[in-house]
């Protein structure tokens, strides 16, 4: 089942036939809005980034006025982006100066955005109204929904990776909209997060990273930056069926989302999620037998997160971090492609916290606080053979060309995917070590 039929069997359950619309610019209401674009009264989306469609493009263009496009002018592609909208002249845009993805939209910006989706009901032929009803909550085709208030149904998307989503405004939204909060595992970052952590690459980085720690079944492992639990429910199920895993982030919304999804699996004894900051562990020390991270210490004061994870190890414990390389080209591409093109997208440069671990260095941080490091230079496709993964990636990378590069990108591309020949690698640096004193 596609993430449109998914979505369709929810308003069909909610008995929503109109309704107003507000996402980010992800893929997933894409399909849903093209099947029936005459029930969609308004949409309201957030742009910050690529995949920015042509079929996206064409759909807020249709619908003029009653599309809001919110830009940040942080965005690293924002001129390309504004380049990319100018068919869609009659949507109203508003330019957030500051936003940046991980920001508290609806926090930082409250006035704008509630100005925007009850601005959007001005105007237009009535819509059906759903009567003030109790609020409820469920999950219908794996998409998880709750409800509140009355009036036009307003449709709310997940935004980024905002740790509130849209928790601060939704009572003064629910005074307007019979709003409807959809999440789960096929929506937002989460999907993506969910998407990337169950691809063979990623799997077995994880697996390798594990035994190069010698992890022994019945083991404590805690894991640093556990975004949705993807990697930890995987491991439970194939590397740890009678050992625990404590699992912390610093987003509630993405442990709202872990948890959810290891009850789904029946993992509750074997996965504890806990929010905390990486910089200052709630564990006393010599508290586990292995600390990991994945892709996290490159995003944080790596150096403080570091001395964390290494404190909360037992003596003889490991230590496992993997990050994304930034000292070697982000990407790679290995299918036939103009020469510039390539070159274009191999001198892309990943981006990394001022303060974090993304090069070589690790290697050197590791040797000067453990035993018996292993180093382990990774490289992995950035999806499996899944249309959806690899045609979303298509379109983000088309963003940093120009028209004409574009479209033999497309070409190329999308011939490479068909034939199955279609290969784009990332790199990575790993490195496990034994603690050996207190």
């Amino acid at each position: 089942m596609d993430i449109t039929e998914r979505l369709q069997k929810v308003l069909a359950h909610l008995q929503i036939d109109s309704y107003h619309l507000a996402a980010d610019s992800a893929g997933y209401w894409q399909g849903l809005v093209i099947s029936d674009p005459y029930a969609v009264k308004s949409i309201t989306t957030v742009v910050y980034g690529p995949p920015l469609t042509n079929e996206k493009i064409e759909f807020l263009k249709s619908k003029g006025e009653k599309a809001n496009i919110i830009l940040s002018a942080q965005s690293p592609v924002a001129d390309t982006i504004q380049n990319l909208l100018t068919p869609v002249d009659k949507a109203n845009r508003i330019v957030l100066e500051s936003y940046l993805r991980w920001d508290e939209l609806t926090v930082e910006y409250e006035q704008e955005i509630c100005d925007a989706l009850i601005g959007s009901k001005s105007g237009i032929a009535p819509t059906t109204s759903i009567a003030g009803r109790a609020e409820e909550s469920g999950v219908v085709a794996e998409i998880a929904y709750q409800t509140k208030g009355h009036g036009p149904a307003l449709l709310l998307f997940p935004l980024a990776i905002a740790p509130s989503q849209w928790k601060p405004i939704i009572d003064r939204l629910s005074e307007e909209f019979f709003t409807v909060v959809l999440g789960g595992p096929h929506l937002g970052f989460i999907s993506m997060l969910e998407g990337r952590g169950k691809t063979k690459a990623y799997r077995r980085m994880v697996q390798q990273l594990l035994t190069e720690a010698e992890l022994e079944d019945g083991q404590t492992v805690l894991d640093v930056g556990c975004g949705t639990g993807v990697f930890d429910r995987w491991i439970v199920q194939n590397m740890l069926p009678n050992g625990h895993i404590t699992a912390v982030d610093v987003n509630k919304y993405f442990l709202d989302s872990a948890e959810m999804l290891s009850e789904m699996e029946g993992l509750e004894q074997q996965l504890s999620f806990r929010q905390a900051d990486a910089q200052n562990l709630p564990f006393e020390d010599n508290t586990f037998d292995i600390a990991m991270s994945i892709t996290v210490l490159e995003e944080v004061d790596a150096d403080k997160v570091f001395a964390e994870m290494i404190r909360v190890t037992k003596v003889g414990g490991k230590v496992a971090v993997l990050v994304r390389a930034t000292d070697t080209n982000m990407l790679s591409v290995w299918f036939p492609i103009n020469e510039n093109i390539k070159a274009k997208i191999e001198g892309m440069q990943g981006q990394a916290s001022e303060n974090g671990y993304s090069t070589v260095s690790l290697f050197a941080h590791f040797n000067k606080a453990l035993d018996n490091v292993v180093k382990m230079p990774l490289i992995a496709p950035v999806s499996d053979d899944d249309d959806v993964a690899t045609n979303t990636f298509i379109h983000s990378l088309a963003t940093i060309l120009d028209d004409e590069q574009r479209d033999e990108w497309f070409d190329a591309a999308y011939k490479a995917r068909d034939d199955h020949s279609f290969l784009i690698t990332t790199s990575f640096h790993a490195a496990v070590g034994t603690k050996i004193s207190k």
